[in-house]
């Protein structure tokens, strides 16, 4: 694309034009001279008539000084010097010749002619002031090839200065009818296409050097430029127009020389003024367009651009010796975050595993012994009632162990209450099993859906917990579980103990879930872990993850093997006898619970039901009086069971059951409509009193 030119530019290009023709025409008139003296044609010597011709030395000073500023426009500096140091000695030598008034042989030496002698001192001899600008306009031609911007050049505009005032005076004179200014002889002679030419010259040496003063601010850009530009032509011919119409009318005899001057004056007031408020009003609209004006943001613009270029560059190749550095730190890290967060999921998995096998296996094993021991106790028969008593204990003992082992590895609290439950529950364990009280801020909302999450944040809870009661030499702590203000979960373990410096801790890893674990699994699952701690003031450990909907009420989809809705002996037609229903998605379980009940001559079996959706129906359907509800089953859980037989049946009664001694599901069950809640290991001393006493109240 082609970009147009700037006005700095195109300025040049005309003042290095005008230049030229000023040249040309100096060229031209002192060649016209010349031609008039060798073939003695006055009129082509003395263009006004006036018998002040321009004499041949003066053409041959001029045509010297001409040809040196051309060979300067066309760069050939060796040919300049020598014309200049021409023209200056010849001016010199004439000059000396009028003020020694001798005569030294040079003034006739090309030709000899009598006419246009009006004004000469001696016969073809130039006049002073022709003598002295053609000395100085040497002088200056001579330093014209100076440096650029120098002492020299500054030297050559001020001597071009002169002889253009010089000029100028002369050319008034023939203007106004001044004789004195141009024929006195031994002071002022000089003809008027001398005066002209030596204008040019000097002029054309002054657009010449366009660093130096005016030719600098009349090629600028800036205000100052645009109104030296306009201004000046007006401030140069306005005067000289009015001083000649002054003369013109005092000549005419209109006025009196006075009157002529005070017209001048006022004349040249307005006019001056009017120039000046001109030249403000120019300036103040070249603002305007400056302002205006892009080019300034363009070469700021491409200059951005290639400076950007070039940091992209750089950028780009440190970019890739960064890349060739650390690739294989980066694919390390890789593996060993992967490795991490696989460990993680597999432990996790381990935990799920064995509290299943240990919950469905040996604990529903272990309260079905205990069953039959128990009704083997009820029975008429009072013998070997201590080695049952003996089996028993054991066997409850047994009970407890692996109970408590199922609520280390994975409390099944967590997964039918929800995490805010579980971290209830483990906020009592740390205080019964290493007297480390735990403050809970629970928020409601801040449940999560997936199931692995809150496994995670439990876990994840207990092991910077035990970091705390472990290291931070404090019986205080307090967990936070809200949800952020991005929507993610925010789980906050705090402590006022001792504190430690976090970059000593960020690199640890626990045998287990520790912070190494936590870290690198919360990252695969879109969160951040931000530690904080000053030595002496405590730690704070904010794991954030991302949260989905809320957490589904019923349990897992598993569809366990149907039941038997009627596998106890029913007995319609006796009215007295309490009618129950078993709710429980073990068979061993259901089992053990009808051999001891239906040893009681007050209770019927009438049906049982392996999870929460087919005990609602049951109830509908066979209208028991009582229901043995098992808080943990799938298809839906025994509290959102109980709410809804409540719901269409209030007559009915409901007892909930769990494997543990859980006061949040105590109270879960009991705000469901439950009339009272037992645990399975005490279900042989205590649930027949329990059913009967809920037919006493129904009956009452």
């Amino acid at each position: 694309m082609n970009v147009p030119p700037s006005n700095a530019t195109v300025f040049a290009r005309q003042a290095r034009a005008a230049s030229t023709a000023l040249g040309l025409y100096a060229l031209l008139g002192c060649l016209l001279t010349l031609i008039g003296w060798l073939g003695e044609w006055p009129r082509l010597t003395d263009w006004d008539g006036d018998g002040i011709s321009m004499f041949p030395n003066t053409a041959v000073c001029g045509l010297a000084v001409t040809m040196g500023l051309l060979f300067f426009r066309a760069d050939l500096q060796r040919t300049v010097l020598p014309l200049g140091v021409f023209a200056a000695l010849v001016g010199a030598a004439t000059l000396f010749e009028h003020v020694a008034d001798i005569e030294l042989g040079i003034d006739t030496i090309l030709v000899y002619r009598t006419w246009g002698q009006r004004a000469a001192a001696a016969p073809l001899r130039m006049g002073p002031p022709a003598s002295c600008s053609f000395m100085l306009l040497g002088l200056s031609l001579m330093l014209l090839t100076g440096r650029r911007g120098g002492l020299a050049q500054r030297l050559s505009g001020s001597f071009a200065h002169i002889v253009s005032l010089i000029a100028l005076l002369s050319i008034l004179g023939y203007a106004y009818g001044a004789d004195a200014l141009y024929a006195i002889p031994h002071l002022t002679g000089i003809a008027l296409q001398t005066a002209t030419i030596v204008l040019a010259l000097s002029l054309a040496l002054l657009l010449a050097l366009p660093e130096q003063e005016p030719t600098r601010t009349l090629l600028s850009e800036s205000s100052a430029g645009l109104l030296a530009r306009r201004a000046l032509p007006l401030v140069v011919l306005i005067p000289m127009t009015l001083g000649w119409l002054c003369v013109q009318g005092e000549a005419l005899g209109w006025y009196a020389g006075g009157i002529g001057m005070a017209f001048l004056v006022l004349a040249l007031v307005v006019l001056l003024c009017g120039v000046l408020w001109w030249g403000v009003a120019t300036v103040r609209q070249h603002e305007q367009e400056l302002a205006a004006s892009l080019e300034s943001a363009m070469r700021a613009v491409a200059e951005r651009e290639r400076a950007e270029k070039a940091l992209e560059r750089i950028n780009a190749e440190l970019e890739q010796r960064v890349v060739q550095r650390t690739a294989e730190a980066e694919t390390r890290a890789a593996q060993l975050s992967a490795l991490a967060a696989e460990l993680a999921e597999t432990e996790q998995r381990e935990r799920l595993r064995m509290a299943q096998v240990l919950h469905d296996g040996l604990q529903q094993t272990l309260v079905a012994a205990q069953l039959h021991l128990g009704a083997n106790s009820l029975s008429s028969d009072g013998s070997g009632n201590q080695n049952i008593a003996r089996v028993d204990s054991l066997l409850d003992a047994a009970l407890r162990q692996s109970r408590n082992l199922v609520m280390e590895l994975s409390p099944p609290l967590l997964h039918d209450a929800g995490l805010g439950p579980a971290l209830e529950w483990l906020a009592h364990q740390c205080q019964e099993q290493h007297g480390l009280q735990v403050h809970l801020d629970i928020d409601a909302a801040a449940e999560p859906a997936d199931a692995s999450l809150r496994e995670f944040l439990f876990q994840a809870a207990r092991e910077l917990l035990f970091n705390v009661r472990k290291h931070s030499k404090t019986d205080e702590a307090s967990v936070s579980l809200q949800v952020a203000d991005d929507g993610s979960l925010q789980l906050d373990v705090r402590d006022d103990g001792v504190g430690c410096d976090v970059g000593t801790i960020t690199t640890l890893r626990g045998k287990h879930f520790g912070l190494f674990s936590v870290r690198e699994r919360i990252r695969i699952l879109g969160g951040d872990v931000k530690i904080s701690s000053v030595p002496g003031q405590g730690m704070c450990v904010r794991l954030s993850v991302p949260m989905g909907g809320s957490v589904p009420v019923h349990g897992s989809d598993d569809t366990p093997a149907a039941s038997d809705h009627s596998n106890g002996s029913i007995h319609a037609d006796n009215k007295a006898r309490i009618r129950v229903l078993i709710a429980d998605d073990h068979p061993l379980v259901r089992e053990g619970l009808m051999l001891t009940l239906q040893r009681h001559p007050r209770i019927e079996v009438v049906g049982q039901a392996c999870d929460g959706e087919e005990a609602v129906s049951l109830v509908s359907e066979l209208r028991p009086d009582v229901v043995l509800m098992d808080v943990s089953m799938p298809r839906l859980n025994g509290v959102e069971a109980t709410r809804r037989i409540k719901g269409a049946v209030p007559d009915t009664r409901v007892i909930g059951l769990s494997m543990y001694e859980s006061r949040d599901m105590e109270s879960a069950m009991l705000r469901a409509g439950a009339s009272a809640f037992l645990c399975k290991a005490n279900a042989t001393a205590e649930l027949v009193t329990a059913i009967l006493q809920e037919q006493s109240n129904a009956e009452a």
